[in-house]
């Protein structure tokens, strides 16, 4: 990664939807390619740079318009098959698909419960944050983040993206359905469009503190002002601040496994 990191949010984000907990000083960081991939997120001072990724389990799309619609990162190509899911796995923030109706993520290790945000979840286009509302449901808690007091926060900050389609009529509702689109046809020239994030603290789903949890689902819902759809570019979790340290010395003395990778 490039080491010219620059400031793609810098913001504070409700962290408690009804209890009134005061807002955290959030700040998103990439590394300053058109991909804009993520290096750093700081929390109330907090600085991580290793997070917890994600492995898609489900997608579905609305598809209004027969097609499949990914945004990928200006000055590279779309991806198919195998790789086709990694658009919502990988670092980058730019890239994502269109008109989503609901997906569900594995976390690749256990996410603990800690004070603040615990996940991050990134959405593309965040002009629509002002009526995007979604269900989100953890261990069996769903809790619709809604239209009044939406905490997406719009960083205000602007990223080159491009768009392409998969065939007509190949609209995919599964994630297999997904792997298997043959090609994307690019269309359009290059855009621009803004990058919103939500911080999520599984407090408010009842976790316990210390308690963990392996998966989050996430579904668009047709609450009024809201169409339903929502286009994510990703999420990630962070580790407990106090094992950071530890982990990262594992690592460099080889005593735990590499992180499983994304498809590739």
């Amino acid at each position: 990664m490039n080491k010219n990191t620059s400031t793609l949010l810098t913001c504070a984000t409700l962290l408690g939807i009804s209890s009134g907990v005061a807002s955290a000083q959030i700040s998103i960081e990439t590394d300053g390619t058109n991909a804009a991939n993520l290096t750093k997120i700081t929390v109330d001072g907090t600085e991580y740079t290793s997070f917890i990724d994600a492995t898609l389990t489900e997608f579905s799309m609305y598809g209004n318009n027969g097609r499949t619609t990914q945004i990928y990162a200006s000055g590279s190509s779309p991806l198919v098959g195998v790789d086709a899911p990694t658009v919502l796995e990988d670092s980058s923030l730019t890239s994502s698909y269109t008109s989503l109706r609901s997906l569900a993520f594995d976390f690749n290790s256990a996410v603990v419960n800690r004070a603040g945000a615990d996940i991050f979840l990134f959405e593309f286009n965040a002009g629509e944050t002002s009526h995007l509302t979604l269900n989100i449901t953890i261990n069996g808690t769903t809790i619709n983040y809604g239209s009044s007091g939406n905490p997406f926060v719009n960083s205000s900050s602007t990223v080159t993206y491009r768009l392409s389609q998969g065939p007509l009529n190949d609209t995919a509702t599964t994630l297999q359905e997904l792997i298997d689109i043959p090609s994307f046809t690019t269309y359009g020239s290059a855009n621009t469009g803004a990058i919103a994030y939500l911080g999520i603290d599984l407090t408010d789903f009842g976790i316990a503190d210390g308690a963990t949890i392996s998966s989050i689902s996430i579904a668009g819902t047709t609450a009024p002002g809201a169409d339903g759809q929502y286009d994510i570019s990703g999420i990630v979790a962070v580790p407990e601040p106090g094992s950071l340290a530890l982990i990262l010395g594992l690592v460099g003395l080889g005593m735990i496994p590499a992180r499983r990778r994304n498809r590739s």
